[in-house]
């Protein structure tokens, strides 16, 4: 693996490049963490710019713009919630709530169509 290092390929040679780089090359990182985007023509530790810069349900991008969005609420549910990196939910996500109670762990579909 061209991106890992260390006797057990353990280490990312692509942390220089942005902490939420997955995959890189010598020039720059080609691939970062989920809600992220490459950008290998920025500086070193700057290379992936979040698509929340789009719109704040923006889960994939490009560097012009946003090409998939989520339902932050479902999004946090399925995750069990938010991660550190995820961008703070906007006001009316955090008081929006599912129009019926559904258990922990539910996997009844219904309980999110109106979401």
């Amino acid at each position: 693996l061209d991106h890992r290092m260390g006797d057990n390929c353990s280490q990312s040679k692509c942390t220089r490049f942005h902490p939420f780089c997955t995959h890189c090359n010598d020039d720059g990182c080609m691939e970062c963490e989920e809600g992220f985007n490459a950008d290998d023509s920025l500086p070193e530790g700057s290379q992936c710019q979040p698509c929340h810069r789009f719109d704040p349900r923006c889960i994939h991008c490009n560097a012009d713009e946003c090409t998939l969005c989520v339902d932050l609420l479902l999004l946090s549910i399925h995750r069990s919630g938010g991660r550190l990196n995820d961008p703070p939910l906007t006001m009316d996500e955090l008081t929006r709530e599912l129009s019926i109670t559904v258990p922990f762990g539910s996997t009844q579909e219904d309980a999110f169509y109106d979401a």
